[in-house]
């Protein structure tokens, strides 16, 4: 259940999932599990109807969550693997799957390279699809951005995805939660370093943007931290919460 509603709640004791890092069952169970939970009911309602038969037959934005989950799960493994050279497969493949605001983890997620944690920092702030469990931007904004982008630098005027115009009401609003994400994290990133000056920039943002996305994800000892970082998280985990 905490895997597939993306809490991130464990009964494994004070190393969490790590106990189960060399357990491939336990780890391919609960990355299927984080993925469902990631991918909404209504797409799953959709490819069930579908039966998987006809791609093209699937609703609109079905088709963007199926087509960016499998991106956002295929590369950041990848980059894992390269960055960190004592990681599984199933060990990064289960990182990938969990940043997106699951937040359960079966590495130190302190250990990883500075380039992991921004892998991860990256997922956690795109998070899952619209109508699940998981936090972030969500990833038909992340979409949306990047087909305007490149449909802007074809000289196109209007926004195409999947070869449907998408409406420019939908494209402003999906442009204001993206700043809006990105205005707040730096906000409570710039608070964060303020009270805690011997912190690492990429931990602090790491950890204000698990908060703000509501994963759980960790690389900073919360015993050092000060009262005002603590509130500052609290008020991201607010209004990741709210949306």
């Amino acid at each position: 259940i905490s895997a597939f509603a993306n809490s991130g709640f464990d009964l494994c004791g004070s190393q969490g999932m790590i106990v189960y890092n060399k357990d491939i069952y336990i780890q391919l169970v609960l990355i299927v599990i984080m993925i469902l939970g990631s991918i909404g009911i209504f797409a799953l309602e959709d490819l069930k109807n579908n039966k998987l038969k006809n791609f093209n037959k699937l609703k609109l934005q079905t088709k963007i969550i199926l087509v960016y989950s499998i991106v956002l799960l295929i590369i950041p493994t990848i980059l894992l693997i390269i960055f960190e050279s004592n990681m599984s497969i199933t060990n990064a493949l289960f990182m990938s799957s969990s940043a997106r605001s699951t937040g359960m983890s079966v590495v130190n997620v302190h250990d990883l390279s500075n380039s992991s944690k921004l892998i991860l920092t990256i997922l956690m702030f795109i998070g899952g699809s619209p109508a699940s469990t998981a936090g972030g931007v969500r990833i038909i904004v992340i979409a949306i951005m990047l087909s305007t982008m490149i449909d802007t630098l074809r000289g196109r005027i209007h926004t195409v995805i999947f070869w449907k115009k998408i409406p420019d009401a939908i494209v402003r609003k999906a442009f204001t939660v993206f700043m809006l994400f990105i205005i707040i994290t730096i906000i409570g990133i710039t608070g964060y370093s303020y009270f805690n000056k011997d912190a690492e920039l990429v931990d602090i943002a790491l950890e204000c943007v698990s908060a703000i996305t509501n994963t759980g994800f960790s690389a900073v000892d919360s015993t050092s931290i000060t009262l005002q970082t603590e509130i500052i998280l609290m008020i991201l985990m607010y209004i990741g919460r709210i949306g």
